[in-house]
C-alpha cells in the first residue's frame, strides 16, 4: 500500500477537530490534536480516538484515567497546530475544569471521559472512552479538515 496515497485520500475525508487532554498525577497538562475522534455509541455513551504508537500523549494515558476532549471551533487553528507539535509564539489559552479534566474555554464543545479500554490498532492505539459529561455552544462554527483547514459557512 502507498502510504502517502493513503494519507492523501484520507484527506479527503471531512472532519472535525479536536484537542485532546490529559493531567498528570504532578498536574502537568500534556495534550495532541486529533481529527480521529468519533462518537461509538449511545448506550452506553462512548466515544474513540486513535494515537499513533510511541506518541508523548499515548505514552502517558491508561486505562481508567479521565482526559479532556475539547471541539474546536472555527477561529481555532493555531491552537490545533499548537497542540499538533508546531508551537504558535504568543498564545493564550484559557482552560476551564470539568468532571477532573481541563477543557478549552472557548471551544465548539467539549466532552469529559474516562478511558475504558485500549486497542491496538496497526501503528495507533485506539482508546475508548466513556463520557462523564459534554456540553457545546450551539452559535460556533467547528474547524474541519479537508486538504487542509476548513471553515463551515451556515
Amino acid at each position: 500500500m502507498d502510504k502517502k496515497k493513503l494519507r492523501a485520500v484520507a484527506g479527503k475525508f471531512a472532519t472535525g477537530i479536536t484537542v485532546i487532554t490529559h493531567q498528570d498525577a504532578s498536574g502537568e497538562l500534556h495534550g495532541m490534536t486529533a481529527n480521529s475522534f468519533v462518537s461509538i455509541s449511545l448506550d452506553p455513551p462512548l466515544v474513540s480516538f486513535a494515537v499513533q504508537k510511541g506518541n508523548t500523549l499515548a505514552n502517558r494515558l491508561t486505562e481508567n484515567e479521565r482526559i479532556g476532549i475539547s471541539i474546536l471551533e472555527a477561529s481555532m487553528k493555531k491552537i490545533s497546530n499548537h497542540f499538533a507539535g508546531q508551537p504558535q509564539e504568543g498564545l493564550s489559552l484559557d482552560w476551564e475544569e470539568k468532571m477532573g479534566v481541563k477543557i478549552l474555554s472557548d471551544g465548539l464543545g467539549w466532552y469529559a471521559t474516562q478511558i475504558k479500554e485500549i486497542l491496538p490498532a496497526g501503528d495507533h492505539l485506539l482508546y475508548l472512552c466513556e463520557v462523564l459529561d459534554l456540553d457545546c455552544d450551539e452559535t460556533k462554527s467547528p474547524l474541519l479538515y479537508f486538504k487542509g483547514y476548513q471553515k463551515l459557512t451556515p
